[in-house]
């Protein structure tokens, strides 16, 4: 695809003769994240850095995934198979940053669907969706927020803590902010024939029970670095998994009670 949404080609898997030797791409806690696939053989489109790619899996009627392009094989040489590689597209708040600011009063939801309208739709092939952009949170603002130093990956991240939402990107390029579901299911595990016996493990490493909330200290008040805003610990987690410990930096405009939200979240 163009970021027109101009379709370029198209490559399938289930045919006799397919182009395609391997795919792979992952889908992370925002969405799409990296890929690569291998083809035998050259398409008769030409595929060039920048454009986007596009994944459907068997009959359904949705994309599972959206990257774009980075980087593709030299074709003047002789080889074998030819190796294509990118990024999902939230990478590209990774790089942007917003030189706004929001007054206290504003509901959480509003300022990130303003966000993705103003500074990052425009910049990038990232799509707005009203429709899984929450914008009634029921947080507000309790002190206005400048985001000029901070890149919207981190932004989001805070937002999405203070609101209780997740954010990202989807395979059909839209951007979601969307309240966290504690019973939504995290993994899917098949277990096949002859498969005897199946021993799911926790990933211990995921677990944190005791954050420490930091806050950067503002300019002019005569201290620099980092200042504890909280201490928030889950005594019932401590007991059964020992403690695990976790340090949230936030910017220094945040008022405790934002830090409070962040830190029991």
């Amino acid at each position: 695809f163009t970021h027109n949404n101009e379709i370029l080609g198209r490559l399938r898997s289930d045919v006799q003769r397919s182009k395609i030797i391997m795919i792979n791409f992952h889908i992370d806690e925002n969405g799409c994240g990296n890929f690569k696939f291998e083809l035998n053989e050259l398409p008769d489109f030409e595929i060039i850095p920048l454009c986007l790619i596009k994944i459907r899996l068997a009959d359904t009627q949705f994309f599972w995934y959206c990257g774009e392009i980075q980087s593709v094989p030299d074709v003047g040489t002789q080889r074998d198979s030819f190796e294509y590689s990118g990024f999902g597209l939230n990478r590209y708040l990774k790089e942007l940053k917003s030189d706004g600011d929001y007054d206290l009063g504003y509901d959480i939801g509003e300022v990130v669907a303003d966000i993705v309208q103003i500074k990052i739709a425009p910049e990038c092939p990232i799509l707005f969706n009203n429709a899984e952009t929450e914008q009634d949170t029921g947080v507000i603002l309790a002190n206005k927020i400048e985001l000029g130093k901070y890149g919207l990956d981190k932004v989001m991240d805070t937002l999405g803590d203070m609101a209780g939402c997740d954010w990202g990107v989807d395979g059909e390029g839209k951007f979601y902010f969307e309240f966290r579901d504690d019973e939504t299911i995290q993994r899917t595990f098949k277990v096949g024939k002859n498969v005897n016996e199946f021993k799911p493990e926790l990933n211990f490493t995921e677990i944190k029970n005791a954050i420490m909330v930091q806050r950067q200290e503002v300019r002019g008040s005569g201290g620099s670095g980092w200042a504890v805003a909280g201490l928030y610990n889950d005594e019932s987690s401590i007991k059964k998994y020992e403690r695990k410990e976790l340090e949230y930096q936030i910017p220094g405009y945040f008022a405790d009670a934002e830090a409070d939200i962040i830190g029991n979240a």
